[in-house]
């Protein structure tokens, strides 16, 4: 669950959705399915943009949403299945 502009983005696994929901009234704006036949696990928002990644264990993928529009970007395989991604600003290669 993650807060974006008064809203509350909440993952129905169940139905692999985002359920919006309005933080001043309480009440459900939205519902946008995922369609990716899987069990999304985590949504996790990128520090200070509207770009927000959800996992999928279950699919092994994760989906690039976004928060502004409440739409889908894209939906990235991955070789393992994740529940989470960190996103970070750099990366250290290390050579053996």
């Amino acid at each position: 669950m993650i807060v974006f502009h008064e809203r509350v983005y909440v993952l129905g696994a169940g139905d692999n959705s985002i359920q919006v929901i309005d933080a001043k009234t309480d009440t459900l704006t939205d519902s946008i399915y995922l369609n990716t036949n899987g069990f999304s696990t985590k949504i996790n928002q990128i520090e200070n943009t509207n770009i927000a990644l959800i996992t999928d264990t279950k699919a092994s993928l994760y989906t690039v949403f976004d928060l502004g529009t409440n739409k889908v970007i894209k939906t990235i395989p991955i070789d393992i299945p994740a529940n989470a991604i960190v996103v970070t600003e750099k990366v250290k290669k290390i050579n053996k």
